[in-house]
This record gives structure tokens, sequence and C-alpha cells, in this order.
């Protein structure tokens, strides 16, 4: 009885899973044995015995091309026992959403427990935070995204939409992806921000 397009969990932890095994070789180096992955499309992994050819040296998470942004757990405001998973789902979709973007290191609230677990620090550039409140015939939705390194607010918006229980999923779903758009589509609020920093800054290679 599983429905992939009301539960997304599988697409999100195989996601998780192929992005890990590829940190794995690039910062295993060079090797021979059986490389372990994931097809892109599947989730089904491949096992190759094939030496693997020289790679250039690990590049160190500094030097990555893009923004990385936290999703925090959104706060519950109000009683919102009739829809328990509303705003965990609601972040959880954001999180979906912001992985398309392949350019940016998302992380969420899992990531961020396991990381202070193992006694260590996410390099996040910015935090998204939020709220969610329902009422009877109403969803409003805050978002907050801050600059992790100095606690600047630099964008914010709030989303109100009419709720129907025969379409709690619909709603939930497209304010997330309101959001997404907002952050991370060409002159959303993350490349804003980057455009204003570099405007005027001789690039440092070709590629940039």
């Amino acid at each position: 009885d599983f429905d992939p397009q009301l539960d997304s969990i599988v697409r999100i932890e195989a996601g998780r899973l192929r992005r890990a095994l590829e940190r794995f070789y690039l910062m295993a180096g060079p090797g021979e044995g059986i490389r372990i992955t994931i097809p892109r499309g599947s989730y089904v992994a491949t096992f190759d015995a094939e030496p693997q050819p020289a790679a250039s040296a690990p590049v160190p998470t500094g030097e990555r091309s893009g923004p990385a942004i936290l999703v925090r757990p959104f706060d519950e405001e109000g009683d919102q026992s009739a829809y328990p998973n509303f705003t965990r789902g609601f972040a959880r979709q954001i999180i979906v959403g912001l992985t398309r973007y392949t350019e940016l290191f998302v992380f969420g609230a899992d990531t961020a427990l396991a990381g202070n677990a193992a006694g260590g620090t996410l390099d996040a550039d910015y935090l998204l935070t939020g709220g969610t409140s329902l009422s009877a015939d109403r969803c409003h939705v805050d978002v907050l995204l801050t600059e992790a390194r100095t606690g600047r607010c630099i964008w914010g918006e709030s989303f109100t939409h009419r709720l129907d229980p025969a379409e709690i999923i619909e709603v939930r779903d497209k304010v997330a992806s309101a959001v997404v758009r907002h952050l991370a589509q060409p002159y959303g609020a993350l490349y804003a921000l980057k455009a204003r920093e570099v405007e005027g800054k001789a690039s440092s290679s070709l590629t940039a």
C-alpha cells in the first residue's frame, strides 16, 4: 500500500546513499576492488570490480562550488492535532525541492543531529527556519533565510492558502514548491545575494 506520490522518503534516502557513496570514493582515492554505485533514476545498486583510474586530489569542503543550506525543523503554532505530520512533511518537501538544484548542498535536521553526535559541525552558509499555523480553513507559513556566519536575516516570506482537508497534501506541496522557487531559481534569494557579493570582482577561474 506504499504510495511514492504521498511519501518521498524512499527517493530521499536513495539520494542520500548515492551522495554518501560518491563522497566516500572521492575521499578514498584510487584503488582496486569492488566499487558500489546507484545510477540516477534507479534504486538498484551496481557492483564494478574494475580498477578505478587515478583521481585528482580530493576537493576540500571549503572549495565547494555552491552554497550550503541547512533546513531546520519548522515551528508548529496552534492546534495541529488534525494534521500531526503537516509541518514535518512540509520541511521534507522543501528539502526534496532544493536537492533538485545540484549546485546546492542541502542538509536537513537529521544531518545536523548526526553531525553533533559525531562531534563535528556542519559548514552551512545559510539556515532556513520558519513556522506553520493551521486553522479550520487557512494554512499560514512563515519562512526565514538567515546567513549562518553573521546571523543576518536576508530573506523572508509569508504564504497563506485556503485549506481544504481533502487537498491538504496538495496545499502543503504547493507552498513548499513556492518556497523553493523563491530561494533557488535563477534570480532567487540565494543567487541574488551571491551576485551582489561578487559584483565587480574579477573571476578566479574560467569556469566561473
